[in-house]
């Protein structure tokens, strides 16, 4: 249903200090909500260099699994990195 138009006359108009107090409040809110988003993009920034390095240093490993002559040593290792993998992502 759509509202009814209010005539001019009948409708309270905001004083110019009540626009300005409002307007001083939206900007604080602004302001708050900003510096919240990069707060949380700092913090994902963080996460995401930390999951670089794990995955540099699990696929390192997995190279270096790779290479070892033991029968059997290189599937359970690097099963073992998978998991690890896996547990990070």
């Amino acid at each position: 249903m759509a509202e009814q138009p209010i005539p001019i006359g009948s409708r309270r108009d905001p004083e110019p200090d009540d626009i300005h107090a409002e307007l001083a409040r939206r900007d604080e809110e602004i302001l708050r909500l900003r510096d919240l988003l990069i707060t949380r993009d700092q913090e994902l920034g963080a996460l995401k260099g930390r999951i670089a390095m794990i995955d540099q240093a699990s696929r390192n490993l997995g190279d270096a699994v790779a290479r070892i002559p033991i029968p059997g040593a290189t599937r359970i290792l690097q099963a073992l990195i998978r998991f690890v993998q896996r547990a990070v992502q």
